[in-house]
């Protein structure tokens, strides 16, 4: 007997979340001042904390310049949102986030919450690195200059 009749049988059945929804795969990758991490799958309830660890260890490893490519992300929901919003407002004033590439549906869930200016900062995360690499300085996001003169 299916359990979802017998009242007596507990609760109805619910699907096991791990096969309800995607994975993600997470790399990284250093180079030219910035780090970049790209996601490959689905980003949700279940993989958002994967993001903001990953986040969590390139900036405590001194990587205040991140670049999240999108390119082969299928689909976001608001916790994926969360964690790479969470991502741009880090307490290190020096901290610099841009969001790169995506499709059309998750691009839709950035202009939909108002977080569409994610998306508008890979030039300006460009040039950073290159100052950096060029051991030049860069503007803060307190306004205050970074790097050597």
């Amino acid at each position: 007997m299916d359990r979802t009749e017998s009242p007596d049988a507990g609760p109805p059945w619910v699907p096991d979340m791990a096969l309800a929804t995607g994975t993600l795969d997470i790399r990284t990758d250093v180079s030219d001042g910035r780090a970049r991490i790209r996601l490959i799958g689905e980003l949700d309830i279940l993989t958002a904390p994967l993001l903001a660890a990953a986040i969590q260890q390139l900036r405590a490893a001194g990587r205040p310049i991140l670049v999240i490519d999108l390119t082969e992300l299928r689909f976001m929901d608001r916790s994926g949102l969360a964690a790479v919003s969470a991502a741009d407002q880090d307490s290190d004033p020096h901290a610099m986030l841009a969001v790169t590439a995506c499709h059309a549906n998750v691009r839709r869930v950035f202009e939909l919450t108002g977080h569409e200016h994610l998306l508008n900062r890979a030039e300006l995360v460009a040039e950073t690195a290159r100052e950096i690499r060029n051991g030049g300085s860069w503007i803060g996001a307190d306004g205050t200059r970074v790097g050597s003169a």
